[in-house]
């Protein structure tokens, strides 16, 4: 079962990064970037009438890259960075839930 970690990015230009282990025999953790830096996102707001509706874009506009893959950037910021909460926690409690993944 893979595990999961997400951190904040060491990567000038992203926000968060995912630590990704796909099985036990796995010495080092592979690493996804995600979320621009500068840019908004869903987490952290009051959820008002304007950040849903720009939550509700940013999900249009990427939904096609979500189907299957956990590990791609896309996936990772449709989920937690732009997920049903304003709470990152939550979000990523939820984006373990949806693929079933364990905590690194």
């Amino acid at each position: 079962m893979p595990r999961i970690k997400i951190v904040k990015s060491t990567a000038k230009n992203k926000k968060y990064t995912a630590l990704i282990k796909y099985n036990d025999d796995q010495k080092k953790p592979v690493i996804r970037h995600f979320g621009a830096k500068g840019m908004d996102d869903f987490v952290g707001t009051d959820g008002n009438k304007a950040t849903l509706q720009q939550r509700e874009n940013y999900r249009n506009r990427h939904k096609s890259g979500t189907t299957a893959k956990f590990d791609t950037p896309n996936a990772l910021s449709y989920y937690i960075l732009w997920g049903d909460s304003s709470s990152i926690n939550k979000n990523i409690a939820d984006f373990k839930k949806r693929y079933n993944l364990k905590s690194l």
